[in-house]
């Protein structure tokens, strides 16, 4: 049986993994690097992943799924980047992230699902591209890449390093 409580958070988790996917759905639309744009939408693809995980729970315990509509905050985020480019707004994504990134360690659905670890390799990029000014450090991609082996494998390595660029 759900309790109130279950749903609530279900909820909640919902809707913060699909403001995640269209934030990177945008970020990818508005990055000039093919490469990074590549790396934002699969990142939408995995929080789009997460909230249709989320939206069965939800449909399971007899709830409507709420309709996700964007806040100031993130619409704000997405007017900043393509005014002046996705770098504007690494550090408060970044931020963001590091916020959310433990906020699935005490959720079981969350945890039978991997979704910190997915959480916690989304912090780790954002925090390498903003490091390296708007690249991707071959460590982080792949820790990246170990986390979502099975969505994204090899493909991303390619996608994300240029031609010639090599990972330690």
């Amino acid at each position: 049986m759900t309790v109130k409580s279950d749903i609530e958070r279900y909820r909640t988790n919902y809707l913060a993994e699909r403001e995640g996917s269209e934030l990177y759905k945008s970020l990818a639309e508005t990055e000039k690097d093919p490469h990074l744009a590549e790396l934002y939408r699969r990142m939408a693809e995995t929080e789009q992943r997460h909230a249709n995980i989320w939206a069965d729970y939800l449909s399971k315990s007899g709830e409507t799924i709420p309709t996700y509509t964007a806040g100031w905050r993130i619409r704000m985020i997405i007017w900043l980047a393509k005014r002046f480019g996705v770098n504007s707004v690494l550090p408060m994504i970044t931020s963001m992230e590091s916020g959310a990134s433990h906020d699935y360690d005490t959720q079981p659905e969350a945890r039978a699902a991997g979704m910190p670890k997915d959480e916690r390799s989304h912090e780790r990029l954002f925090r390498s591209v903003e490091i390296t000014g708007g690249g991707v450090a071959g460590p982080a991609l792949a820790r990246f890449e170990g986390r979502h082996r099975g969505t994204v494998g090899n493909a991303l390595r390619a996608a994300v390093l240029p031609t010639g660029c090599a990972t330690r």
